[in-house]
């Protein structure tokens, strides 16, 4: 009976080059680091000599109520349980703009996502498969 031979390959690595320092040999062997280059002085605070102090962001004043504040608006106003859709249609003629292709089933979820949230304290309660009507604490 003849014998196999096996014969390895030898695997090379290949040596990456050393990346650059962010620091400068000098004559001597020592580093010291490079300097970043600064950038200018405002004139204004160059003459008024303060420091840099950010803008405060303006807070953005709320004018319009949301999708789920009008929809308790309408509940309260309807004194009585309405299904999704026609919360929806309703909210939507007095004024909110959506561009969802479903807004009933975005209120439908906001009011599910309150009353599991806030319980007793919430704006809605359900009355049935997709029915909600207005608790106490919606005409507040």
């Amino acid at each position: 009976m003849a014998t196999k031979k096996t014969t390895s390959k030898k695997t090379t690595t290949k040596k990456t080059p050393a990346k650059k320092s962010t620091t400068a040999k000098m004559p001597s062997g020592k580093k010291t680091p490079t300097k970043k280059p600064t950038r200018k002085p405002n004139s204004k605070r160059a003459a008024t000599n303060q420091p840099d102090a950010k803008p405060q962001k303006a807070r953005r004043k709320r004018s319009k109520l949301s999708g789920l504040d009008m929809a308790a608006i309408v509940l309260a106003e309807a004194g009585e349980p309405l299904r999704s859709k026609e919360i929806a249609r309703r909210v939507i003629a007095k004024g909110w703009k959506t561009n969802g292709k479903t807004p009933y089933a975005t209120l439908y979820s906001a009011m599910l996502r309150e009353i599991a949230d806030r319980g007793s304290d919430s704006r809605f309660a359900k009355t049935g498969r997709g029915e909600f009507e207005a608790t106490d604490k919606a005409g507040s």
